[in-house]
C-alpha cells in the first residue's frame, strides 16, 4: 500500500477516471458471485500493479461475479462493480493459473496474452462470435462511452433534435441502417472475420476483428458516422 496518501488518493482517482462505468451495451454475462476467498486471492494479486482496483475488489460494498466464458479452460473473467460516492466503477480482470490476475479493461494487450496462455482453437463462427464479444466487452474502455450495439435503432440518439441533428440521423439511417446489426462471423483463408458495430463516445464505428484459428486478433476501426447527436448518457 502506497505510504503517501496524497499519491494514493491521485492514483485512485486516476483509476476511477478510466473506470467510470458505461454499464449498457456489454454482452458478457454475469455468473454467480465470487466467494470470499476468490475475493481476496484476487485483490492480493491485482496489490502489485493495480492498487486501486484491489482496493476495489477487496471492498465489501464491491460486487465481483465470475464471467460466462466457456472457452476458457485456464483462467476465469470477473466483473467487478462499485458504487464510488454515487458514480459507477465497472472494470474485468482474469485470473489464471498460479494465482496470477489482470486487469482485461482497456487493455487488450492482456486478453491476448490470456488467450495465448490458452492455447484456443476457434473452429467455428459460432466460437469466432462469442470469442469477439468476451473481447469488446473486457477490454473496452468503460470511462467512456464505449458501446456494442446490434441494431440501428439501439443507438441512443436524443429526442428532441433540432432540424440540421434530425437530418445527420436520417442520413446515418440511409446508409446505415440495413448494416448495422448483430455481431456476426465469416469464415476466411485466415481464419474469421468478425463484424461489431460500436458507438464511441459520439460516433459509430465498425469493427472488423480478425481471429486466428488460435484466437489471436487483430482489430480494424473505422468510423462510418462521426458527431451523431446522442443522449447525455454513458
Amino acid at each position: 500500500m502506497d505510504r503517501n496518501p496524497q499519491a494514493a488518493s491521485r492514483m485512485l482517482a486516476s483509476t476511477f477516471a478510466m473506470l467510470l462505468a458505461c454499464t449498457s451495451g456489454g454482452s458478457a454475462t454475469a455468473g454467480a458471485p465470487a466467494a470470499a476467498g476468490d475475493r481476496a486471492v484476487i485483490a492480493g494479486a491485482l496489490r502489485a500493479t493495480d492498487p486501486g482496483l484491489a482496493d476495489v475488489v477487496s471492498n465489501p460494498a464491491s460486487r465481483v461475479v465470475a464471467v460466462d466464458a466457456p472457452m476458457l479452460r485456464r483462467h476465469r473473467v470477473h466483473r467487478v462493480d462499485f458504487d464510488a460516492a454515487g458514480k459507477p466503477v465497472l472494470f474485468y480482470v482474469a485470473a489464471g493459473q498460479g494465482g496470477q490476475v489482470v486487469r482485461l479493461t482497456a487493455n487488450p494487450q492482456a486478453f491476448g496474452e490470456m488467450v495465448r496462455q490458452e492455447g484456443l482453437k476457434v473452429e467455428s463462427e459460432a466460437e469466432a462470435v462469442a470469442l469477439a464479444r468476451l473481447w469488446f466487452e473486457t477490454t473496452r474502455v468503460t470511462g467512456r462511452r464505449n458501446l456494442l450495439v446490434e441494431s440501428f435503432d439501439a443507438i441512443p440518439f436524443r429526442t428532441g433534435l433540432e432540424a440540421d441533428e434530425a437530418k445527420v440521423v436520417a442520413d446515418a439511417r440511409e446508409r446505415l441502417g440495413k448494416a448495422v446489426g448483430p455481431v456476426s462471423a465469416t469464415r476466411t483463408a485466415k481464419g474469421f472475420e468478425v463484424m461489431l458495430w460500436q458507438v464511441r463516445e459520439d460516433d459509430l464505428d465498425r469493427l472488423r476483428l480478425e481471429i486466428a484459428p488460435d484466437g489471436a486478433a487483430t482489430v480494424t476501426h473505422e468510423t462510418v458516422a462521426p458527431a451523431l447527436p446522442l443522449a447525455y448518457v454513458l
